[in-house]
């Protein structure tokens, strides 16, 4: 499900999330997978706009994701997105996050392990100064497959999608 997020308006976004989702349950999918920072727009690229990640950052309790696990049980249709995920256990510490919401209400996160940070092919990338990496590769064992989640520039690294696939992963998502 791809879109064209708007930065820092989490609300539209997640309007536009809404309305995909229903319309894959239409088309009865099981499995919907949006882009990496999805829910708040991806802002890290100009270094410029710390504001409006901490503001647009969630806990895993926090009301998109309640919003989005009621749609997940609606439609019962597993749901994979990105967002800036606060730590629930150190305030503005915030995560680069891929969240899969299944109907049943259970929830897995992966934190991106690999932040862009400096020129990388003619871009300049931030993310190293607005999120802190993630250290672990979960597979999530769901009704309809076993899950390894991937976040963009984690694909330049083998490994993770190794370690995913020696953990038993059927599918690999890299959002």
């Amino acid at each position: 499900a791809q879109i064209n997020s708007i930065c820092g308006d989490v609300q539209k976004n997640l309007s536009k999330m809404e309305e995909l989702v229903e319309k894959a349950a239409k088309e009865e999918a099981k499995l919907v997978v949006f882009p990496e920072m999805c829910l708040s727009g991806y802002m890290v690229m100009d270094g410029k706009d710390f504001q409006t990640i901490f503001r647009c950052a969630e806990t895993v309790d926090g009301p998109s994701i309640k919003r989005l696990k009621a749609l997940s049980a609606e439609h019962n249709i597993h749901i994979i997105f990105g967002m800036p995920l606060e730590s629930s256990t150190m305030r503005g510490v915030i995560f680069n996050s891929a969240i899969l919401i299944e109907p049943s209400g259970k929830i897995g996160i992966y934190r991106k392990t690999h932040l862009p940070t400096g020129n990388l092919g003619g871009t300049t990338y931030y993310e190293g100064l607005y999120c802190q990496a993630g250290d672990n590769f979960p597979v999530f064992e769901t009704e309809i497959v076993k899950i390894g989640l991937e976040i963009c520039y984690d694909f330049a690294f083998p490994e993770v999608t190794r370690i995913l696939a020696i953990k038993g992963a059927d599918i690999v998502v890299n959002i």
